[in-house]
Formats: C-alpha cells, structure tokens, sequence
C-alpha cells in the first residue's frame, strides 16, 4: 500500500511503499471506491481511507471480500430465523429529567 504519512517503510519495495495488516472496511467517497486499512505495528488509531489504486497486495482485497461475504450470509441466516440482535438499554450515566419524587426529598430535608 502506498502511504506519504510516516509509517514503516518495507526497504526492499521503495521508500513510500507500507506494510498492511488487513483491510476493514470500504466506502465511496467522490465516486471513488476508498478502503480502511489497519497498518501493521500500528494501533487501530491509525487506520486510514486508501482508494483501491494504492492497495498494491490483491490478497488484502480478496480477504476482506471473503470477510464481507460470510458476514452477508449470517445476517441474513439470522434474520430468516428471527434471531435479530437486541441491545440492552443502559442506563444513563447523567440524567436530564428530575427523578419523580426528587423535589419532595429536597423539601423534607429543608424541615
């Protein structure tokens, strides 16, 4: 993958040539197909868009596809068996509204 931020260079491809972990993710932006590449040695901090022409490894490509793929046909296993996943809501961590009852307690307390 070509790359003109600082990451590690693999000497024997060229100066500007990276090495990438995988690929994660894929979106269109300006009419151009960009991917998500999780760079080796890099935390996930670093990940970056690259369109598809700097993504020189064809397997990075193939194993993402594959990827996409398996995870097309579970969800749609899941939803024919009606086994959609649910979130469970958490509780808020600061409330907006007054809790019922809050006013009585702080007048109780005045007394």
């Amino acid at each position: 993958v070509q790359k003109t931020m600082s990451r590690r260079a693999l000497p024997s491809v060229g100066p500007s040539v990276y090495a990438a972990e995988r690929v994660i993710g894929k979106r269109f932006r300006r009419g151009r197909q960009e991917f998500l590449v999780k760079w080796r040695g890099w935390s996930y901090k670093h990940n970056t868009w690259e369109p598809k022409e700097n993504i020189l490894d064809s397997r990075l490509l193939e194993s993402y596809k594959q990827r996409a793929a398996r995870r097309k046909v579970l969800c749609e296993e899941r939803n024919r068996l009606g086994l959609l996943r649910t979130t469970k809501k958490r509780p808020s961590r600061f409330r907006l509204t007054k809790r019922k009852g809050a006013s009585r307690r702080a007048k109780q307390t005045d007394r």
